[in-house]
């Protein structure tokens, strides 16, 4: 029989009720439209060579079957909520993929609203009620208003009609049209729990199809941060022990998402010192490139009482994360005191909320809410053949925020 193509995969996922449960059942699976192939090259069942005594110089022992264990990778594009958060709001399927991996998510409010009354830049008066949760992120207006301009913002308070943001608008949002205040679902790191929960996922192709138990996050890496970029998402996940199965390819089952990605554009790199809400103006225009990355804390746990003969992870358990990210900004003219360079030997705290996209239905935004200095104090870089100054931070647990997880969370995607 002659092989078929590598390119031709289905990938699809079941959260397990326990741990590398001895099942196949795909019932409520989540078909995932990801980019290329799921590579299962790297699962893993060694044949340990046998230390037996032999009595010719040659002879091999026969082997002993080591443990089940290993890794796959896959890629899928970010995506935004894929229908407008200005009404009731809940999770996708894509959104509470992207909470197991990042871990764990919520909407900011159950339903978007909309401005009625007058407000400021950072308090808006809203048509609802005391709705939206500390912390989470949110949308105002729409590209070119001149006040929320569609751009992101996050919840400081919201209490009866006022929402305050902890990063202020270009200017106050109106009662008068009115101004939209769009929900969004946030996904965002634990830190108050370590808990991590397990799937099921499925990798068919047109020769061989496999079912991977216990599955849990290894590690994640974000890419596409830029102007004209699109966001993609490439996770790496655990297997606790696998099998092959026998099932119909190609699956006619659908998507659980069609959502396009959009490419970064509309968007902008909010700036500022830890808990001044203040709009940054100078420093969004300053800002040329943003990039992130997350090491993210993950152990498996050892253990005996496993499901399958060869499985040795009965668990695992999340711990802390590394978050860093880097900010490209023009140099700034000729100053005995830099910008920068002062900043750093001050070594306050910041705060950052990066909107990559504005586009309803496909807006997306992270925040990051305590941001530390690291790496070198920022002098002067070549970029794109410009004079400009790079500026490293490693982000961290905003603990002055002690309402939610969420408000208390390291980082925060939004989705809208």
């Amino acid at each position: 029989m002659t092989a078929c193509s590598s390119q031709l995969t289905w990938l699809s996922m079941v959260t397990e009720s326990t741990w590398a449960e001895n099942s196949t059942s795909t019932s409520s699976q989540v078909v995932i439209p990801h980019n290329g192939r799921a590579d299962v090259s790297k699962l893993t069942q060694a044949m340990i060579d046998s230390a037996r005594a032999k009595q010719y110089r040659n002879e091999v022992p026969t082997g002993i079957l080591g443990p089940m264990g290993g890794e796959f990778t896959f890629q899928m594009y970010l995506v935004g909520h894929g229908s407008t958060t200005s009404g009731a709001t809940s999770a996708t399927d894509f959104e509470s993929l992207m909470a197991w991996i990042v871990g764990a998510g919520v909407v900011s409010a159950a339903s978007g609203t909309t401005v009625n009354g007058v407000g400021t830049a950072t308090a808006i008066t809203t048509t609802s009620s005391g709705q939206f949760a500390p912390g989470g992120l949110f949308r105002v207006g729409v590209a070119g208003d001149g006040r929320g301009g569609g751009q992101w913002g996050v919840v400081d308070t919201c209490a009866t009609t006022t929402l305050t943001s902890e990063t202020a608008f270009a200017a106050a949002p109106t009662s008068g049209t009115p101004d939209v205040v769009f929900s969004a679902y946030n996904a965002y790191t634990l830190e108050t729990s370590c808990a991590m929960t397990s799937k099921r996922f499925f990798i068919k192709t047109a020769d061989t199809q496999w079912c991977l138990h216990g599955c849990f996050l290894k590690s994640y890496t974000i890419s596409g941060y830029n102007p004209g970029e699109l966001p993609m998402i490439e996770v790496t996940v655990g297997v606790s022990w696998f099998e092959p199965i026998s099932a119909t390819f190609p699956d006619t089952t659908g998507y659980n998402w069609t959502t396009q990605p959009v490419p970064v554009g509309g968007g902008q790199i909010w700036l500022n010192t830890y808990g001044t809400a203040t709009y940054p103006t100078s420093t969004i225009a300053a800002v040329r490139s943003f990039s992130l990355s997350v090491t993210a804390g993950v152990v498996p746990l050892m253990g005996h009482n496993g499901v399958s003969a060869y499985q040795t992870i009965v668990g695992a358990s999340r711990v802390p994360d590394q978050i860093t990210c880097s900010l490209i900004l023009n140099a700034g003219g000729a100053s005995a005191t830099p910008t920068w360079f002062t900043n750093f030997r001050t070594n306050a705290r910041w705060h950052l909320l990066a909107g990559l996209s504005t586009a309803a239905g496909s807006a997306l935004a992270c925040y990051l809410p305590n941001l530390a200095f690291t790496g070198n104090r920022p002098t002067q870089i070549d970029s794109d053949g410009l004079n400009r100054v790079q500026v490293d931070f490693k982000a961290g647990t905003d603990t002055a925020e002690t309402a939610s997880d969420l408000a208390l969370s390291a980082m925060r995607w939004g989705f809208a």
